[in-house]
């Protein structure tokens, strides 16, 4: 058994298991009759993939997924960035959440090596996403990789 330790907690599971996912929510914003309560939140997740692949060629398979899974899906843009200077597609998208809440959504695709990384920020659209837009760009972007991840620059 390996151990986890995030502070508030700490759990066991045997060596084989591996975090795969991370979830960061922001503060509760302040109770308001006229919408839907809603934590804008981060996501970070990674998996393994078949080498060569790129992060645009990722990005176009995940987003596909997404296109067929997700109510209300739309693609707004899309755009180059580095993370953690590693090449990255960035893709703003619209979708239905859960109980028809209108969301927007931030993704950003890198792969190093032969992992990819999945970020997904998350908020209500109109202004609430729009006012948190650049916050959830700062965090991705302050994404590093460790000198031992597969790939990384040394």
């Amino acid at each position: 058994m390996k151990a986890l330790d995030l502070g508030n907690f700490t759990i066991e599971a045997p060596a084989a298991y591996q975090v795969k996912m991370l979830l960061l929510c922001g503060p509760r914003d302040a109770p308001n009759p006229k919408r839907p309560s809603y934590l804008k939140n981060v996501m970070i997740s990674w998996e393994e993939v078949s080498a060569g692949l790129d992060a645009e060629a990722y990005a176009r398979a995940q987003l596909g997924h997404l296109a067929g899974s997700l109510p209300g899906y739309q693609r707004l843009r899309s755009e180059d960035i580095e993370i953690g200077g590693v090449a990255a597609r960035l893709v703003e998208i619209r979708c239905m959440g859960p109980n028809g809440i209108h969301l927007a959504n931030l993704l950003a695709y890198c792969v190093l090596g032969r992992t990819a990384y999945t970020l997904s920020a998350s908020h209500l659209m109109g202004h609430w996403f729009s006012g948190a837009r650049s916050e959830f760009l700062r965090i991705f972007e302050s994404l590093t990789f460790s000198e031992g991840a597969v790939g990384a620059a040394a």
